[in-house]
Formats: C-alpha cells, structure tokens, sequence
C-alpha cells in the first residue's frame, strides 16, 4: 500500500506547452513526419487577440509562440503526449534510484502515488525537470500532498512544504539553493522579506522578491536570480 500521494496540477497547462519541443517529442514518439509536419503548419504563423473588457474591446493581434488551440480535439492528443515524455523520464529516474512510484493520469490531471515523501518528492523534481522543457510549471497553489500520518490534505506551497530551486548571481559568481516562503517571525521587523534562499554551502539570507528575475537582500542591493524549473517537498 502507497503510503504518500500527490495530486498535480499543471499551470495553464494547454496555453503552455512550446512548440519546438512538442513537435519534437511527437516525432520521437513515432508519429509519422508527415503528421508531425501537418501539425507544425497549422501553428504556422497562427495569430491570436484577446478580449481586454466585458464591452467586447480586443487588443491588436499578434504572433501566437506557444500553446494549443483550447476546443480543438487535436490539442489533449498533443498534449498527452507530450506529458507521456515527461512521466516516462520521470519514472526511468525513479526506477535508477530503485524508487516504486506509481500514476494515473487523465488529460492534465495527473496522480503520483509512492512508498514515502521522499519518493513521491523525487518524482516531481524530476517531472518538473522534464516538464520545464516543453514550457509545463508544476502549479504549487492547487498541487495536494496526502501522506499518512498527516491529519489533513496539505497544499503544494502552503506551509513551508516546498522549495523552489534557484541561482543567484553575486559579484563573485553564481550560486545556487532552495528559495523558500518566509516563516521565521522572528527576523528584523525593518526589513520585511517574502522569501528565503538556503544556499547548498548552508548559509541562509532573506530577500525581498522583486520583478521577475530580481531579489533584494536587507542592504537594498538586487541579485539576478534564476528559477531552475523544480520544487522539492520539505516538512
């Protein structure tokens, strides 16, 4: 019996998938080259505007980049294989480790079963690596972790239950760790931190996370910092 589960959700899964990739994974996948090339001209040069109020007003159009048409019958045939890529490198990573994960998934939905966290954590770093390279990002706010001994259904990102892995460019070279939501209440009371980096050499610093791409530590300096496209479970 698994002992540990996790319900992932996928942000804007459909609207995010990169095209490049995809077409290369239908391929790989062994769909003839001439579907594979059918598909990649019907995204071909495909346009897009969008409804910017409730009286009807578009934006101008412009180049669409990535992402399935929604509606199209097309679009979850596409999508599900391509996520079969990234489930299948995820459970090859797994059985190397000697790990026993099991899933089941439907459409974007997808249910991670495992002997421990540690398992089930594994999986999503390596799901989330594979995921990060056809443009997918695991949605921390609505992916449910259940273990037993836990009371209640606990929420990816709620609690301090996850860490995102970075880098942070300092003066004297890149470094990377885990970022993480504040929890010590205890920090100073003039600066207030939203965020956490517990860097791989042990030391922790608080930062203010600005714009994307950019903290700021207790001095007011600003670091370049580099999202890595996986999360870890902790606690």
């Amino acid at each position: 019996m698994k002992i540990a589960s996790v319900f992932v959700d996928f942000q804007k899964a459909f609207d995010s998938l990169v095209w490049s990739s995809s077409w290369k994974i239908l391929a790989a996948a062994g769909m003839p080259k001439f579907f594979v090339e059918l598909i990649r001209r019907l995204y071909d040069d495909a346009k897009v505007t969008i409804r910017i109020n409730k009286e009807g007003k578009v934006s101008d159009i412009f180049d669409q980049k990535i992402g399935v048409r929604q509606g199209s019958c097309l679009s979850p045939i596409i999508f599900i294989l391509v996520l079969d890529h990234c489930i299948r490198a995820a459970v090859e990573a797994c059985e190397e480790r000697g790990f026993e994960v099991e899933w089941l998934g439907y459409a974007d939905d997808l249910y991670i079963a495992g002997n421990s966290v540690e398992e089930v954590e594994f999986f999503l770093q390596e799901l989330q690596a594979a995921a990060y390279y056809v443009g997918l990002m695991i949605n921390g706010d609505k992916t449910v972790v259940m273990a037993k001994g836990m009371t209640t259904k606990s929420v990816l990102c709620k609690g301090g239950l996850t860490e995102e892995r970075v880098a942070v460019k300092w003066d004297d070279g890149i470094y990377e760790g885990w970022l993480r939501p504040v929890v010590d209440d205890d920090l100073d009371s003039r600066f207030h931190p939203t965020h956490q980096v517990i860097y791989d050499d042990g030391s922790v610093v608080a930062y203010i996370v600005k714009k994307a791409g950019w903290i700021q530590d207790e001095d007011g300096d600003k670091l370049r910092i580099t999202r890595l496209g996986f999360n870890r479970l902790v606690g």
